[in-house]
C-alpha cells in the first residue's frame, strides 16, 4: 500500500519537536557547536541532516564569494580552500535563530527518509538539477544517511559497475525503485521511525500519514486534505533524557605566517648572475607537499567535522562507540607500524574495509602524519 505524508502535518509535527528541545539548550547558551549539533538530538538522522543542511548552504555562500581575478581550479588554491574549509569545520558556532529553520527541516526530511524513502531519494536527484548523476555525488549524499542506507548503496553499487560510473537523471529515479523492491525487507520499519521520534514527542502513524485508501477519495470537488493535528497537547515523555552537557571543541588552529606587506614584494632585488642561473637546484616544494608531510599531535583534532562523521558511517557503520575506541587505540599506540597493524588486523576485518576506500586511505594518511 503507497504511503504519502501529509506536509501540513510534517510542519506541525517538526515545530513542536523543535520546542520541545531548542529553547531548553539555547537557555543558558548563545550558540551551538558542532559536536553539539552531533549529539542534539537522540535522533541520528535528524543531526546527521542538519549538518547536511548546514555545510550545503555553506556551500553555497563560499561559492558566491568566489573572485574572477583568482585561479580557483590551481592545485595549491584548491588545497588551500579545503584547508580552510577544514579548519572552519572545526569551529562551528550556530546561534538559535539560525540553527532552527535547520533543525525543523531536517526533522521533516529525517522523517520523508524514513516513512518514504523513495520519494526522498528520487526528490535529492531531482534537487541536483544535472542532466547525468554520478556515483561520487550519491556518495556524497551517503555520508548523511542513516535510515534506508542499504537502497542508497545498492544504486551507488549498481553505478560503480558501469564503465562511467553515471546514469541520466531521468533514469536513476528506476535506479532506486528497483533497489526499493530489492531491499524491501531491510528498510527501516515505520515502527523504528515512530518510536524514535515519540522518544521526544509522541507521533502516531495517523497523524502524519495519508493512505493511499485516503487519497483516493481526497480528489478535486472532494473532501479536503486531513488538517495538520495539533501536537502541543502531548505530554512530554518522561523517559526523556537531558541534554547533554557541552561538547569541548576542537584545538585552535596553527598560527598563521606573517603576513608580506604588498609594497616588499616589489622591492628591488638584486639580480641572478648567470652561474646562479644555470646552478641546478632542487625543486621547491609546494603548499600541497607542505600539507600532506604536516605531522599532527592529536588524531581526533586532526580530523575535520565533517571527515569525522564520514568516517563513522563509512567505516565504522554509524557506531560513535566503536570509533571512539579505534581513536583511543591508535593515539596509544607507539609506532605508526603498531597503529597500522591495528587498524588492519581488528577494525578493518570486523568492518570489512577495502584498501582502495577513499576513508580508509584518508584515515591511514592522518595516521601516518601522526608518526611523521
Amino acid at each position: 500500500m503507497e504511503t504519502k505524508l501529509n506536509p501540513q502535518a510534517l510542519e506541525a509535527y517538526a515545530q513542536s519537536f523543535l520546542e520541545r528541545l531548542s529553547p531548553p539548550f539555547f537557555q543558558f547558551r548563545d550558540r551551538i557547536s558542532g559536536d553539539q549539533i552531533l549529539e542534539f538530538t537522540p535522533i541520528r538522522q535528524v543531526n546527521l541532516f542538519v549538518l547536511k543542511t548546514l555545510f550545503a548552504r555553506w556551500k553555497e555562500e563560499a561559492e558566491r564569494l568566489r573572485s574572477p581575478f583568482f585561479d580557483y581550479q590551481h592545485p595549491e588554491v584548491q588545497q588551500a580552500l579545503n584547508d580552510f574549509m577544514d579548519q572552519l569545520s572545526q569551529h562551528i558556532s550556530v546561534a538559535q535563530g539560525d540553527f532552527e529553520p535547520l533543525l525543523r527541516q531536517s526533522i521533516i526530511d529525517a522523517l520523508r527518509l524514513g516513512l518514504t524513502p523513495l520519494d526522498y531519494f528520487k526528490d535529492e536527484v531531482t534537487q541536483q538539477n544535472v542532466r547525468f548523476v554520478h556515483a561520487d555525488s550519491l556518495k556524497q549524499l551517503r555520508r548523511y544517511i542513516d535510515y534506508n542506507r542499504v537502497v542508497l548503496q545498492e544504486v551507488i553499487s549498481e553505478l560503480e559497475s558501469g564503465y562511467t560510473k553515471q546514469a541520466p537523471a531521468g533514469e536513476i529515479k528506476l535506479y532506486f525503485h528497483k533497489a526499493g523492491i530489492r531491499h524491501d525487507r531491510q528498510l527501516t520499519s515505520m515502527q523504528q521511525v515512530l518510536s524514535e521520534f515519540s522518544a521526544v514527542l509522541p507521533l502516531r502513524e495517523d497523524d502524519i500519514v495519508i493512505t493511499s485508501e485516503v487519497r483516493e477519495a481526497v480528489r478535486p470537488g472532494g473532501r479536503r486534505e486531513p488538517a495538520a493535528p495539533s501536537f502541543a497537547s502531548h505530554q512530554p515523555n518522561p523517559q526523556l533524557k537531558p541534554l547533554s552537557a557541552d561538547v569541548g571543541l576542537a584545538t585552535e588552529p596553527d598560527q598563521a605566517p606573517d603576513k608580506v606587506p604588498l609594497n616588499a614584494r616589489f622591492v628591488r632585488e638584486p639580480q641572478p648572475t648567470l652561474n646562479d642561473r644555470l646552478r641546478k637546484e632542487a625543486p621547491a616544494r609546494t603548499l600541497l607537499d607542505e600539507h600532506q608531510q604536516k605531522k599532527v599531535d592529536n588524531i581526533r583534532n586532526a580530523i575535520p567535522l565533517n571527515q569525522r562523521y564520514a568516517f563513522i558511517n563509512e567505516l565504522f557503520k554509524g557506531d560513535n562507540v566503536k570509533w571512539s575506541m579505534a581513536l583511543q587505540e591508535l593515539e596509544g599506540s607507539q609506532s605508526y607500524d603498531e597503529a597500522l597493524s591495528m587498524l588492519d588486523q581488528k577494525w578493518a576485518l570486523e568492518y570489512g574495509w577495502q584498501n582502495d576506500n577513499e576513508h580508509v586511505m584518508a584515515l591511514r594518511e592522518i595516521v601516518r602524519r601522526k608518526f611523521a
